[in-house]
């Protein structure tokens, strides 16, 4: 069911593109992204039926659907190059959801502007990929990673808060890696 979800869904998008509504060059949906990644959903350890959705520019998490394509996120490790260990943990990688509505890749980025929450920004793979875009997981416990900033991992995914419902907004928190709200698994997006 899933693959067929995914399938009409990419419909939706090359119908998007012949009605001529993506301009090429400007990091926007098919022109800039490589479609061959896996399609991921992130979930949490603290509630595992809630995912990672996009939502107005920040990230929260909802009951996981898997009709929702604001729940779809592409792991891309491949637009990094060498950046990095690649020892499974330490291995840099961007995650990017397509915003089909406005036929857009958005990554996932730390606040700028000393708040909280995390923020979704412009994402193009073959454009320079900027550090702050750039996140790792740390060695899986029982199947659960943090999830850290590449450039300063002390600071990780935190369900703020420190709840896992629904509408929990996703921030960035230094963090000691052990409450439930602050572990993360990122599964194939039809894994049940």
């Amino acid at each position: 069911m899933a693959r067929l979800t995914a399938r009409l869904v990419w419909v939706a998008v090359l119908a998007v593109l012949s009605a001529g509504a993506v301009t090429l060059g400007n990091g926007e949906l098919l022109d800039d992204f490589p479609y061959d990644l896996p399609q991921m959903r992130i979930i949490s350890k603290q509630n595992p039926n809630l995912s990672l959705t996009a939502r107005d520019e920040t990230v929260v998490l909802a009951k996981t659907d898997f009709n929702d394509t604001s729940q779809v996120w592409f792991q891309d490790d491949r637009s990094i190059g060498t950046l990095g260990t690649d020892d499974g943990c330490r291995k840099p990688f961007a995650l990017v959801n397509i915003n089909i509505i406005t036929s857009t890749a958005q990554a996932i980025v730390p606040p700028d502007d000393g708040s909280l929450p995390v923020k979704l920004g412009p994402y193009s793979p073959f454009h320079c990929v900027q550090l702050s875009t750039l996140w790792t997981k740390s060695r899986p416990v029982s199947g659960f990673s943090t999830i850290r900033m590449f450039s300063d991992d002390s600071r990780a995914f935190n369900g703020l808060e420190g709840t896992g419902k629904e509408g929990t907004v996703i921030g960035i928190l230094p963090t000691d890696g052990v409450n439930p709200n602050v572990q993360w698994k990122i599964v194939d997006f039809s894994h049940a």
